[in-house]
């Protein structure tokens, strides 16, 4: 699989890759996870028909949860790939429709899910509760930001997260990493990336 190497920004790494005759998503993600890296799926559930959402055995989390129960906003769930057997069936259904991002990071899932519902709460005021939620949890929303370096939330968002892969907002077929520098080598080796010049990537 080759990937262009698009340079640092706010400390992270970037990556833009295509489908082409290259391993779809499903393959691209078996791969990742023999890595023995965590990773995590975050589905928008709103953007595509089938209802994922639903609490399979406890296995997904709600990225928010402080919004009412009657809220019109659907959260997006959070699942942990290695415990969540339909995973395949769903990244096939819902790749395409710009509603799904894979994170790795080194946290168990409760301390994620901690860590984005600290970032992506929506400021009440003082002493209240939260009445609503930024935008960065959904993945087109996150996708773009990253796609169009706006990232100021990017050293705190990666305090956490090692990586963020997302489909490419411009482009069906096309795909983009960003993450940690220190990571960036070794998730090339194990995934058979080939960077166009990996030269320019050093992670010293």
């Amino acid at each position: 699989m080759i990937a262009e190497f698009h340079g640092y920004y706010s400390g992270m790494a970037k990556l833009r890759g295509r489908w082409d005759n290259e391993p779809q998503p499903v393959a691209w993600l078996e791969q990742f996870m023999a890595t023995k890296q965590r990773v995590y799926l975050v589905l928008d559930t709103s953007r595509f028909p089938t209802d994922l959402s639903a609490d399979e055995n406890g296995l997904s989390e709600a990225v928010f949860d402080w919004l009412p129960s009657n809220s019109p906003v659907k959260a997006p769930r959070l699942f942990e790939l290695a415990s969540w057997p339909n995973w395949r069936e769903a990244v096939e259904e819902v790749w395409g429709s710009d509603a799904m991002m894979v994170l790795s990071c080194s946290q168990a899932k409760d301390q994620l899910v901690s860590h984005l519902r600290k970032l992506v709460r929506g400021s009440g005021r003082e002493g209240e509760a939260p009445h609503s939620v930024r935008g960065i949890c959904w993945p087109a929303v996150l996708g773009s930001l990253l796609d169009i370096e706006a990232t100021g939330f990017a050293n705190e968002y990666f305090t956490v997260v090692d990586s963020v892969w997302t489909e490419a907002a411009d482009e069906p077929n096309a795909w983009q990493w960003v993450g940690k520098p220190e990571v960036l080598r070794s998730v090339c080796q194990s995934m058979g990336i080939r960077l166009r010049d990996m030269s320019k990537a050093s992670t010293k």
